[in-house]
């Protein structure tokens, strides 16, 4: 209990302003649009599918038995779908946008370790966002971070989350098709919140 408060309280004091930060905490969540979590700002052109990545990045587990979370994706797109990852998944979440997985066996924890594919077909080239939260209901009461179940498959781990509004305490949108400016670097929130000061 004390690992996953001192993660939410890392999280929480991730970003010093209202900034979106991208969060390079242990076990954090985030989505992206390659395979290594290190692009979350992509350019597409209407009708041609695109995938996103809901991500693990930095985590100290090793392996993964279960993951949970939640996600809204905003603009104008059809066919929005989800592929689980792992081994057997079970999702009880209710549906697109909120999962809930168990697996038959875990996965290996990599430095970014795919846990979900989303894909949506834009219509134009409007912006779509997403923005990552916690699952309802969520596993830690009271809490809306996304989260691991740790080794040895029993150890409920809560994530911080790749955009984080540390004045509002809530989730913010983490990445963008067609958009920009949706996540800082640590460097340029660092540079914004100084510049307040000169």
């Amino acid at each position: 209990m004390k690992k996953v408060i001192v993660l939410l309280m890392v999280s929480l004091m991730a970003a010093s302003s209202a900034f979106a930060v991208v969060d390079e905490t242990v076990n954090s969540m985030g989505i992206y649009f390659d395979a290594n979590a290190d692009v979350y700002e992509f350019v597409s052109g209407p009708y041609v599918e695109v995938p996103a990545y809901v991500m693990l990045t930095n985590s100290d587990a090793g392996s993964v038995w279960g993951y949970e979370f939640g996600f809204i994706v905003e603009g104008n797109y059809i066919a929005p779908s989800i592929t689980l990852n792992g081994t057997g998944p079970i999702d009880v979440g209710g549906g697109l946008g909120n999962h809930i997985v168990g697996l038959a066996s875990p996965i290996a924890v990599t430095p970014a370790t795919i846990l979900a594919t989303i894909k949506v077909l834009p219509m134009d080239t409007a912006p779509i966002s997403y923005l990552l939260k916690g699952a309802t209901p969520n596993s830690l009461y009271g809490s809306n971070t996304p989260n691991i179940v740790a080794p040895p498959g029993d150890v409920l781990v809560g994530c911080a989350m790749s955009a984080w509004d540390a004045e509002l305490g809530v989730p913010m949108i983490c990445a963008y098709v067609n958009g920009s400016g949706v996540v800082a670097t640590d460097e340029a929130s660092w540079d914004s919140v100084k510049s307040l000061y000169r």
